[in-house]
């Protein structure tokens, strides 16, 4: 029931499944015709674009009372505090939240732990920035200007990866086989479906790339 436009592609969600073992998690393929088929219904066609890949993770929901729904279990991130909760001082337990709520959490958690340590210095999470993100080296932006700015990359071979022609010869050597699944997997191209695979091998046996695109 989620659809989600992230630069170059879009991202379907979710199901929502009560795991036995979180260390232990696994897609179902009835939950991918799922979200494919919600999917239509928000955006018609879209289960027939191009599919790049499918990945699922735990998340900790808490319910004071459970009633055996989890789907009625708030998103809303908990902090317990157990003195006055169940008698036991010094404890502090935060539940819930997800990966961009995470700031939240550790203020909201330190602001009550120095509550009771009587320390008036405030939170500075906020406007601390993450260790190795001054320069956004994970940012799609970030890597398109390095390809087009750099001479070494060259040209921009599959856009849906930011693959270049440099990081194609490096593949050939990583997979010097004509095998053309493992040329793609050496060099990242058409990671879902599409034509990309045939002009890789066209190309890297010497052929024109603009004569594959226009047939």
């Amino acid at each position: 029931d989620i659809i989600v436009p992230i630069h170059t592609v879009a991202v379907l969600g979710t199901t929502d499944e009560r795991v036995a073992d979180p260390e232990h998690l696994t897609i179902e393929p009835w939950e991918i015709e799922l979200l494919l088929r919600e999917g239509d219904q928000l955006v018609p066609g879209v289960s027939r674009a191009r599919f790049v890949r499918a990945w699922a993770g735990v998340r900790p929901l808490y319910q004071e009372h459970y009633n055996g729904a989890s789907r009625d279990a708030t998103r809303d991130l908990t902090l317990l505090d157990h003195q006055a909760r169940d008698g036991v001082a010094g404890l502090l337990t935060i539940l819930g939240g997800k990966w961009t709520t995470f700031r939240l959490m550790a203020e909201i958690t330190l602001n009550k732990a120095c509550e009771y340590l009587g320390a008036q210095k405030p939170c500075i999470t906020a406007q601390t920035v993450v260790p190795g993100v001054e320069h956004g080296p994970y940012w799609l932006g970030h890597r398109l200007h390095e390809v087009e700015e750099n001479y070494l990359q060259s040209e921009l071979i599959c856009e849906c990866e930011l693959v270049t022609r440099y990081a194609r010869d490096v593949g050939k050597c990583r997979a010097p086989s004509s095998n053309l699944f493992a040329r793609r997997f050496a060099s990242r191209c058409a990671t879902g479906n599409g034509t990309m695979p045939g002009r890789i091998l066209h190309v890297s046996r010497g052929g024109n790339s603009s004569v594959v695109s226009q047939q």
